[in-house]
C-alpha cells in the first residue's frame, strides 16, 4: 500500500518479501541481515540505501511501519518482540516461533501494544482453499470431523548446508514442512487445538550422515472434537506433494496429488468431482501482504491474524514436544 514503509530483516526468502511489498507499491526502506556480504548484494540489487547488520537498529528506524522477518525459524522472538514494542507491525515467516515460550512472548507483547501481527502461511489464500473454507462456513460440509495435512519432499539438501543441519536434533520438521497445510485445516476447522500426539525418525537422513528426525507424523485433537493427521517427510524417493484433506458429514474435499487437482464429493453421490475453482497465478505472498497491509491501512485485523498464527505454531510446537517426550502434549492458549 503506498504510503507505507517496509523494511525487511533476513536475506533468505526475505527476498522474496522485498519483491512482493514492492509489487504492492509498498516503499521497502530497509533490510538487515547478519552476513553483511549479502546486504551489500541485495541492497544494491533492489536499490535499498538502509541496511542494517544488527536488528535493534532497525528497530529505531521511526520511518518504518511494517516489518518482515525472516530470519531462521528459531530467530524469529527476539525481533518480533523488539520490532512491535518500537511500533512496528509485523510480518512473521512460518513458523512465529518455536517455543511455547515464545509464542506467549510475541502473543503477549502484540496484545499490549496494539501492532498487527500476520504469519508467513500463505497458501490459505489460494482459491481453492478461500473456497472450501466458505463452503464449511455454508455448512454445506456439514460437520467436519477429520483433516489431514501432509507435506512429502525430498529436501535433504536443506540439512546438508546451512542452519537447518547445524541445528540437527532441535530442528523442528513439522514446522518447515506440514506446518503449510497445518494451517488450512486447523483455520478451516475453526478450533483451538487441545492435545498433539506425534512420532518421528531419521532414517532417511542418517543415510546421508545427519542426525534430523525429519520424518514426523501428528496426531492432533481439536476441542470441538474434530481430529486431524499431518505428516512430514523430507526423505521421501518420490516426487513432492501437499496433501489437504477435510471430512465433512455430507461433504468431502481432496486435494490430490496424482493428477493435480482438488476434488470434493458429496453424501448423495459419493462420487469425485473436480471443485470448479481457477487459482489467480499470482504468488500467495502476494495475497498474505495484501492481507497485513490492508489490516494496517483500515484498523482491521487481518485473515491471517496473531490468534491464528498462535494456533498453527502451537500444533508444531506440541509437536516437536512429543516427538522428544513420546507423549501427548497438552495445548496452552495463549
Amino acid at each position: 500500500m503506498a504510503g507505507l514503509k517496509a523494511a525487511v530483516i533476513g536475506l533468505g526468502v526475505g527476498t522474496g518479501h522485498i519483491t512482493a511489498f514492492r509489487e504492492l507499491g509498498t516503499e521497502v526502506a530497509a533490510i538487515c541481515d547478519v552476513n553483511d556480504k549479502l546486504l551489500q548484494s541485495v541492497g544494491d540489487e533492489h536499490r535499498v540505501d538502509s541496511r542494517y547488520t544488527d536488528y535493534r537498529s532497525l528497530a529505531e528506524n521511526d520511518d518504518i511501519d511494517v516489518v518482515s522477518i525472516c530470519t531462521p525459524d528459531h530467530l524469529h522472538a527476539d525481533p518480533a518482540v523488539d520490532m512491535m514494542e518500537s511500533g512496528k507491525h509485523i510480518l512473521v515467516e512460518k513458523p512465529l516461533a518455536s517455543s511455547f515460550a515464545d509464542i506467549q512472548r510475541i502473543a503477549e507483547t502484540a496484545r499490549r501494544t496494539g501492532m498487527k501481527v500476520s504469519h508467513g502461511c500463505q497458501i490459505r489464500f489460494g482459491a481453492v482453499f478461500q473456497e472450501v473454507k466458505r463452503q464449511v462456513e455454508e455448512g454445506t460440509f456439514g460437520k467436519v470431523f477429520y483433516a489431514e495435512a501432509d507435506y512429502v519432499s525430498n529436501h535433504i539438501n536443506l540439512f546438508q548446508d546451512g542452519w537447518r543441519g547445524q541445528l540437527g536434533p532441535d530442528y523442528n520438521s513439522t514446522a518447515g514442512g506440514a506446518i503449510h497445510p497445518i494451517d488450512v485445516i486447523q483455520w478451516i476447522i475453526d478450533s483451538p487445538a487441545e492435545e498433539v500426539s506425534a512420532y518421528g525418525n531419521g532414517i532417511a537422513t542418517a543415510e546421508h550422515g545427519l542426525d534430523v528426525t525429519d520424518c514426523v507424523v501428528v496426531i492432533i485433537r481439536f476441542e470441538n472434537g474434530c481430529v486431524a493427521k499431518a505428516l512430514t517427510t523430507m526423505g521421501s524417493a518420490r516426487p513432492g506433494f501437499r496433501n489437504v484433506q477435510v471430512y465433512g458429514t455430507k461433504k468431502t474435499f481432496l486435494e490430490a496429488p496424482h493428477p493435480n487437482a482438488s476434488l470434493i464429493a458429496d453424501l448423495e453421490t459419493r462420487r469425485w468431482q473436480p471443485l470448479d475453482v481457477t487459482e489467480s497465478g499470482h504468488d500467495s505472498r502476494i495475497a498474505l501482504i495484501t492481507d497485513l497491509l490492508g489490516a494496517i491501512d483500515e484498523e482491521k485485523e487481518p485473515q491471517l491474524n496473531l490468534e491464528q498464527a498462535v494456533r498453527t505454531a502451537s500444533i508444531c510446537v506440541a509437536a516437536f514436544e512429543s516427538v522428544r517426550s513420546g507423549k501427548p502434549v497438552a495445548v496452552p492458549r495463549f
